[in-house]
């Protein structure tokens, strides 16, 4: 009997220092569902390599030659929209967790203090989901706990009330049982809802399925508000 293909997760790695891209290519090539596509030096790789190869998920240093790399999010995105976006940023940089996630990118990690975060947050992007560190999470937090602070849900829009709480659940980062327990259905009903949900808005997965709910004004982005989703 033979044995379904498991398709690799194509990574691209891009950053300017020649040490830190090999360092990451290092650690990602020890996991077997992962295989690095390309490596880019600078942006007009990195540019190439999301025309070119349409990678699953790209991780990028918040700065290359000499400017954020926030500027190229909105050009990888035109050119490779399947793609999900992971920013590496200096401890110093402080780039705020909210500006990221608005210009597109799907995860946010500290540079070398969350390298051993990096194959989790690969698949957690890769599977349609948002993947900020704990070290990236404290240093934007103010003093204030994300874990903390829920969006506020308004009104339905053709979503039902089960559908806009599960919403809110992805968005908190909770699993799909998590959810379900917190609003005493099962978990496949759960999976229902996400998926009439996707339908009823026309959107292909959980982070998109939130980010349509934050924009729209379903769920208030309050400040400090960090919505984050696992892959269950």
């Amino acid at each position: 009997m033979e044995t379904s293909k498991v398709e690799k997760i194509r990574i691209t790695i891009a950053s300017g220092r020649d040490g830190e891209r090999a360092g990451i290519a290092a650690l990602l090539a020890k996991h077997d569902d992962f295989v690095i596509a390309s490596m880019a030096k600078d942006n007009f790789d990195l540019i190439t390599a999301a025309i070119n190869l349409k990678p699953n998920v790209i991780v990028m240093d918040s700065w290359l030659e000499n400017s954020s790399s926030l500027k190229l999010v909105s050009g990888i995105r035109r050119n490779s929209p399947a793609s999900a976006l992971i920013m590496l940023c200096s401890p110093k940089e402080k780039l705020a967790v909210n500006r990221v996630l608005k210009a597109g990118v799907s995860g946010y990690l500290l540079r070398q203090q969350d390298y051993a975060c990096l194959p989790m947050a690969v698949r957690c992007v890769s599977g349609g989901g948002l993947y900020i560190s704990e070290t990236a999470r404290r240093q934007n937090t103010n003093d204030v706990s994300m874990d903390n602070i829920v969006p506020r849900v308004t009104k339905p829009a053709g979503l039902t009330f089960t559908e806009l709480q599960t919403l809110r659940g992805i968005s908190l980062g909770r699993s799909d049982s998590e959810i379900a327990k917190d609003l005493n259905i099962t978990a496949g009903t759960v999976r229902n809802c996400i998926c009439q949900a996707k339908k009823k808005v026309g959107v292909r997965n959980r982070t998109q399925i939130v980010l349509y709910a934050l924009s729209v004004g379903l769920m208030e982005w309050e400040e400090g508000f960090v919505p984050r989703v696992t892959v269950s």
